[in-house]
């Protein structure tokens, strides 16, 4: 496992929060963020995606199902342990956020979401289906940081098989998204970051 990559979580309050980090990142992304929660006293998850933290060719073997069912493992357990339990994403964990509320209806009490990713801002994205044939990686996308001196805990390569199963969980994630603003499952915050190089800041900004 790369240094920093590990999951983290902390017993505290009634209030829960769980943390879903990006594709290709690591917990060691959103750690800050969970370890000054956890100070506040409110309890605490953030887990390690499936085939991320260790070697870009594990993350080949898995895809979006196999990301959203870590989240949702994650969320049920801290649901059981909290009175209210509320979903922070990043980027693509953004999106697994959106997704929680609304498989979860009002059992998500509110969403945190940075730069979500809800469509692709290339289109490698869309031609990844077929891409993964041909190719078995691209440049990473982790360490994007803009600010000098922030190191983020990453992959240097992305694995085209993983990238192909994106547009399967942006679909249907979008696909249900009205529905959801409609119930007003959740209270919402989204924060877009520009300083920052995040998959998809465009379509995430129209859907705030």
């Amino acid at each position: 496992m790369l240094p920093g990559a590990e999951p983290f979580e902390a017993a505290g309050g009634p209030v829960g929060v769980l943390l879903c980090h990006g594709f290709t990142g690591t917990p060691q992304t959103l750690r800050p963020w969970a370890e000054y929660l956890a100070d506040q006293g409110l309890t605490v998850s953030l887990p390690r995606l499936p085939g991320h933290g260790t070697r870009w060719q594990d993350l080949a073997g898995t895809g979006g199902r196999d990301w959203y069912t870590e989240v949702d493992v994650a969320f049920t357990a801290l649901a059981s342990r909290c009175e209210q339990t509320f979903v922070f994403g990043l980027s693509m964990g953004g999106c697994l956020a959106l997704r929680l509320a609304e498989v979860h209806g009002g059992k998500v009490r509110g969403l945190v979401l940075v730069n979500p990713s809800l469509a692709p801002d290339t289109k490698l994205f869309l031609l990844a289906p077929v891409l993964k044939h041909v190719l078995r990686s691209l440049p990473g996308i982790a360490s994007d940081i803009k600010k000098p001196g922030q190191l983020e805990v990453g992959y240097d390569r992305v694995p085209v098989r993983a990238a192909a199963t994106l547009p399967k969980l942006w679909g249907i994630t979008t696909s249900h998204l009205a529905e959801t603003a409609r119930s007003r499952r959740a209270s919402v915050l989204i924060v877009i970051m520009s300083r920052r190089w995040i998959t998809t800041p465009r379509p995430s900004s129209r859907a705030a």
